[in-house]
């Protein structure tokens, strides 16, 4: 009878492999080991309350994704807490108009302060889109309106692309999103999880050498210093009156609507300075 026995050569190669295996089980153990804490961490520091609801800022900022964010937004202009909204990752062929359409009319002063970002497609996008924005205006705060879960992240975009700016979190709550006992829920822990993975890439990639600003310096040509003369965005109009001829100043790649909006700050934004602070 032959003999089915591995040679030798055979022993060692399969023991080579078994070491493989194993030790390739054992990575993965000791990666969920580290991964598990760091979203246990994650999902216990998302925002449950607006921390600051009435300080003013230069301007609210919302971020797409969610109808709920677009009725925080202009419930926060109404209230007067920023005299402009700007709305960053708006699909270039959706209007004022159409984005409007599903929400209570608005009066024709507040419409006039309504500006819409067509560059941005996804989180990295709406920090550079808005920080363009920001600095060709010489604006320096802003209110962020995007939803809890989506906060650390946005944040951890924004500080790095605008790291002198004073940036307020105004996170919002969709009712879909389970965010007490969320691991009870498979849709929201399948939401958290994929967020928490979005935001340890984005952590590391800002670890690396002049991230952010290299991505400013591609995305727009050198932000325009005081007294820059740029084409205009939207003309300015006092409260009762129609536009007048004055130009607004803007960034030249950020497509915005044409609305009137009144004057601007004279505070200038610097230049955001090399390396990171999601």
């Amino acid at each position: 009878m032959a003999n089915l026995a591995p040679l030798p050569d055979e022993r060692s190669l399969l023991q080579r492999l078994w070491a493989l295996v194993v030790r390739g089980i054992l990575l993965i153990l000791f990666g969920v080991a580290l991964w598990f804490p760091g979203l246990v961490w994650y999902t216990a520091s998302m925002p449950d309350v607006v921390e600051d609801p009435l300080s003013p800022t230069d301007v609210i900022v919302v971020l797409t994704g969610g109808s709920e964010r677009l009725k925080v937004g202009l419930s926060l202009l109404k209230d007067g807490r920023a005299p402009l909204l700007f709305v960053s990752g708006v699909n270039p062929e959706t209007t004022l108009d159409a984005l409007l359409q599903e929400e209570a009319p608005l009066p024709a002063g507040l419409r006039n302060r309504i500006l819409l970002g067509h560059v941005a497609g996804d989180t990295v996008g709406n920090a550079i889109e808005t920080a363009v924005w920001l600095r060709a205006h010489h604006m320096d705060s802003l209110r962020l309106v995007t939803a809890s879960y989506h906060m650390p992240r946005s944040l951890l975009e924004f500080q790095a692309a605008l790291p002198r700016a004073r940036i307020i979190a105004h996170p919002v709550f969709p009712a879909s999103v389970k965010q007490d006992s969320w691991w009870t829920y498979p849709g929201t822990a399948g939401l958290f999880i994929s967020e928490y993975n979005k935001y340890l890439v984005a952590r590391l990639r800002l670890m690396l050498p002049d991230g952010p600003q290299e991505a400013l310096n591609n995305s727009h040509p050198p932000a325009p210093s005081q007294g820059t003369s740029l084409p205009p965005l939207a003309r300015i109009a006092p409260p009762a009156a129609g536009p007048v001829d004055q130009p607004l100043a803007s960034a030249p790649v950020i497509p915005l609507e044409a609305h009137p909006v009144p004057p601007l700050p004279a505070t200038g934004l610097p230049a955001p300075e090399k390396g990171p602070t999601e």
